[in-house]
């Protein structure tokens, strides 16, 4: 098996998937708030090399995509939803470029979630205590 770097070359270097791709949001959230930052300048190059097409193209066939414990999955869709969200909104054009880059894995948890939903238990068993 070849290791998390190469499976996962954009969400890597967490425990699991959700963590790094939560990871990267943060990054993009913290730059957003404080672009002048002092870590802004490095944060800014580990996104650059983190989140290009072909890292991304990696990531859609073997990421988090495939079936994993029941928590894992919705949290990792959900974090990498919230980080194209936050790229979107941010009027930048390293963001633009990334939004499009993540464009394609995006689409993949979108069908994912659509087909995920309609097996959800209407009978509670997913209803806070």
């Amino acid at each position: 098996m070849a290791p998390p770097r190469k499976l996962t070359p954009a969400f890597y270097g967490c425990y699991d998937w959700h963590s790094s791709v939560h990871g990267h949001w943060l990054l993009v959230r913290l730059i957003r708030t404080f672009p002048d930052a002092t870590f802004a300048p490095a944060a800014r190059e580990a996104l650059r090399q983190s989140l290009t097409s072909d890292n991304i193209a990696q990531e859609r066939r073997t990421s988090g995509l495939r079936d994993a414990p029941a928590l894992s999955v919705p949290m990792g869709w959900r974090w990498l939803l919230q980080l194209v969200a936050e790229l979107r909104g941010w009027d930048d054009p390293q963001a633009r470029e990334m939004a499009a880059n993540l464009r394609p894995l995006e689409q993949a948890v979108l069908e994912r979630v659509n087909g995920w939903l309609p097996k959800l238990s209407p009978s509670g068993a997913n209803r806070r205590a």
